[in-house]
């Protein structure tokens, strides 16, 4: 039957006289070892050197069934050249020894990596060799002859200080590493730390912004109802994520995907906030870009059907409510077609940017003026007392469109035929007011072009007996 670590330990001393090994049981305190980490020791590797080869064959029987990894020496030199084959993570010496002694042996390994942990087992008792022991920065000193679990406590001590210096190694790694910006504050929100892709993405060095709070980064583009949000999350929650915008050390503003986590103690108690962001601007202008291709007419700039059709629904929801009018301009160039068979889609499409940014300069700017494709324009007028004011609108769209345009060199001379519809007495939906605007322009252009026509319900009926435009038309 196999016995427990607690009984190995026991049998393991009684295997021969304590003069002889140098091993004491103390089963209490194995067992309290056994019961809070024992099982670690399975993870790690020792170096055991002892000269004495009744010690060193009892001590390695009681180590082996307990550490992963067990090797053994005989002296100072050869436990050396063990470590540095092996690089074991523990090392556990006798100091008396031939060829060379256990803390010149630990002087060497400690010079090529100071944090091994070394223990050290001897029967001597003398200052001198407590002194330089501590000099050379050994772990622990445990008198022969040796309590178990006074050896396993320190094995297992040196073991975790192994373990938490490489996950601190690793931490610091993954912290410069992080191609995200991280920064740590205290309880207050005083910075403590920041990394490297901190101080790329703000501006900021670490010295001008350790001891400072991030309010350093403030754009001001939040309202104060952002921030007491944010703060109610993270000390109800411990944790907060969101978008946030920020401005550079330069004054740049960009943006951010922010996520912070309170750090707490076993009290519950908030000690730290470990707070990492991405710059996303570029993201960002990604959407908006998109977001913009969505709404405006790629050629001009201009709001196309989409967003027009939205605002001239919102435009007459406005209207119903305030009782008042609203007005639908639909244009359309005269004899453009000849401008583009004539001067090719170049010249045509830089006439087109021209004339955009003429009709928007004509109009106010809670007006809208769109682009529904080719040569044709409408604009929509939100809140008109009467018909005189698209008059006056009409009147001075015709002449900024009649003005000369110079384009490659070459002055063109262009008109416009502008239709006018009024909501609601020309329709009460979009779809109307647009139709009976185009139904109108038609009429402005059959009225020898460049001028402008209100719709009248007579015109349906007109148009309807006319003859569809012929292909060589202005009309698209």
């Amino acid at each position: 039957m196999d016995k427990s670590p607690q009984e190995e330990a026991v049998a393991d001393a009684a295997a021969s006289p304590q003069k002889d090994t140098g091993l004491l049981p103390h089963a209490g305190s194995e067992q309290a070892i056994a019961g809070r980490g024992i099982s670690d020791l399975k993870n790690i590797s020792v170096l055991y050197v002892e000269d004495d080869a009744d010690i060193r064959e009892q001590l390695s029987r009681f180590l082996r069934r307990r550490v992963g990894k067990l090797y053994t020496a005989a002296d100072g030199a050869e436990g050396l050249a063990v470590w540095r084959r092996h690089k074991p993570e523990v090392v556990v010496t006798d100091i008396m020894m031939p060829v060379m002694d256990g803390l010149s042996m630990a002087e060497a390994i400690k010079t090529e990596n100071r944090s091994v942990p070394v223990i050290v087992t001897t029967a001597f008792n003398e200052t001198g060799f407590f002194l330089k022991a501590i000099d050379l920065g050994i772990d622990k000193y445990v008198i022969k002859p040796v309590k178990t679990d006074l050896l396993l406590q320190a094995i297992q001590k040196g073991a975790w200080e192994v373990k938490a210096n490489l996950e601190m190694q690793l931490a610091s790694s993954v912290f410069e590493a992080s191609s995200d910006a991280i920064f740590i504050t205290d309880a207050d929100n005083r910075i403590l730390a920041v990394n490297r892709a901190f101080c790329e993405i703000t501006g900021y060095a670490e010295s001008e912004a350790v001891g400072r709070t991030p309010a350093l980064l403030s754009s001001g583009k939040h309202p104060p109802d952002f921030y007491r949000d944010l703060w109610i999350s993270l000390r109800e929650t411990g944790k907060w994520s969101g978008e946030i915008w920020n401005r550079r050390k330069d004054g740049e503003i960009y943006a951010e995907w922010l996520t912070i986590n309170a750090v707490r103690n076993d009290q519950g108690e908030t000690t730290h906030y470990v707070a990492i962001f991405a710059d996303i601007t570029e993201h960002k202008q990604a959407e908006e870009h998109v977001r913009h291709l969505a709404h405006y007419d790629v050629l001009t700039d201009l709001p196309n059907r989409t967003l027009f059709n939205d605002r001239l629904g919102q435009a007459l929801i406005q209207a119903q409510r305030n009782r008042c009018k609203a007005a639908v301009m639909f244009l359309d160039l005269d004899r453009f077609k000849v401008i583009n068979d004539t001067l090719g889609h170049n010249v045509g499409d830089l006439l087109l940017q021209e004339v955009a940014v003429r009709l928007s300069e004509s109009v106010r700017q809670g007006d809208t003026v769109s682009r529904l494709g080719g040569d044709e324009f409408v604009i929509l007028l939100p809140e008109v007392g009467a018909a005189e004011d698209a008059d006056r609108v009409a009147r001075k769209l015709l002449h900024a469109v009649s003005l000369p345009f110079r384009l490659e060199g070459r002055e063109l001379n262009v008109s416009t035929s502008i239709g006018i519809s009024f909501y609601p007495d020309d329709g009460r939906n979009a779809n109307a007011l647009v139709k009976h605007a185009d139904v109108a322009m038609y009429r402005a252009k059959e009225a020898g072009r460049n001028n402008y026509q209100f719709y009248h319900a007579g015109m349906d009926a007109e148009a309807a007996g006319k003859a569809a435009p012929s292909p060589d038309s202005d009309r698209p």
